[in-house]
């Protein structure tokens, strides 16, 4: 049974990488004793070891929050890549479809036809557009990051 009264205490600080003490790792016996050299230099590696599992933990929780972060990401990127592939296959298909029925009329009455090509050509070439500037303010660090 522990007596009420301590009459043996050796306590090293521990201290992050910053030097701010965040507590102590102490020993403690309710029976006097000395405590050598060697058991107080192994205090004070305890400690340091204590602090490094410490911060271990932490930056293991900090990179498992920026992986699943990522994840997310990732997840969010590859929805949008399917959406504007969709949007690029569109105007695509149709332009596809226009020239096939050019074929078929062996090239008379083209007006039509062409107008609608040109119209679907300039939709495509605006949406490669707006994908390009997208991906500008993605590298250029205005979103995302």
């Amino acid at each position: 049974m522990v007596s009420r009264y301590i009459r043996c205490y050796a306590g090293a600080a521990l201290s992050d990488y910053t030097g701010q003490n965040i507590g102590t790792l102490c020993v403690m016996d309710n029976k006097p004793k000395e405590i050598s050299e060697g058991k107080k230099q192994l205090l004070i590696v305890l400690a340091k070891q204590a602090v490094h599992l410490m911060e271990l933990e932490l930056n293991y929780k900090f990179i498992s929050e920026r992986l699943d972060h990522t994840a997310q990401q990732n997840t969010a990127l590859k929805e949008i890549a399917f959406i504007q592939s969709y949007e690029f296959r569109q105007p695509l298909g149709k332009i596809k479809g226009l020239i096939h029925t050019i074929k078929e009329n062996h090239y008379r009455d083209l007006e039509e036809p062409l107008q609608m090509i040109e119209d679907a050509v300039n939709k495509l070439d605006k949406k490669i557009e707006e994908v390009e500037q997208s991906t500008e303010l993605v590298r250029s660090g205005f979103i995302g990051g």
